[in-house]
């Protein structure tokens, strides 16, 4: 009975971890979701300046064709590519909430069978049966280990979108450089 008591214990410091985890993690999707609305707006911003760009080009005319149309298709490209990481992004922010929910569930399953284990933790000291105690044992056990192996996955999830939110924020400055460096060359041309 002591050692049901210690692993009683044991799946209640895991439940707490595995709360704290959770409470972690939806101000991570917070964060991301905040991040994703300002990639949008960035993007919306980009293509504003890029529709500017090229009605003033029009009033111009004074480049050639050929090179409107492929500073065109460059700004097209990079256009296509902000898009795609943009949704890149939404996805990975539908994919985490999604295992994020998923780990909820299971959390509230286990949670439940808890409560039961629980109540009927008075019905088990009047078992006689050492094989329905062991069992019901092995059976937390293994419920703690989902716990722990679904806490480590949402965790390195949530370190790839860390990774993925830097590599678009270093891009992004990259793509602001390259903007400015566009808008002081029609300057100079003008």
């Amino acid at each position: 009975m002591a050692s049901d008591e210690a692993n009683f214990r044991t799946l209640l410091d895991d439940a707490k971890n595995l709360v704290q985890n959770l409470k972690d993690q939806d101000e991570t999707v917070t964060m991301i979701s905040k991040e994703v609305t300002l990639l949008d707006k960035n993007l919306e911003s980009y293509n504003k300046h890029r529709e500017n760009i090229e009605v003033i080009n029009e009033i111009a005319k004074r480049r050639p064709r050929d090179t409107t149309i492929l500073n065109s298709l460059k700004d097209s490209e990079r256009l296509k590519a902000l898009e795609r990481e943009n949704a890149e992004l939404h996805q990975a922010l539908i994919d985490h909430q999604l295992a994020l929910e998923l780990i909820m569930s299971k959390y509230r399953q286990q949670m439940m069978k808890f409560a039961e284990l629980k109540n009927n933790s008075d019905s088990l000291q009047l078992l006689k049966n050492d094989e329905e105690v062991r069992r019901k044992s092995e059976k937390i056990h293994e419920m703690a280990t989902v716990i722990q192996k679904a806490a480590a996955m949402d965790d390195e999830a949530v370190n790839k979108e860390y990774e993925t939110i830097a590599r678009l924020r270093y891009e992004n400055a990259n793509l602001k450089e390259l903007l400015k460096i566009a808008n002081n060359s029609c300057l100079k041309t003008q």
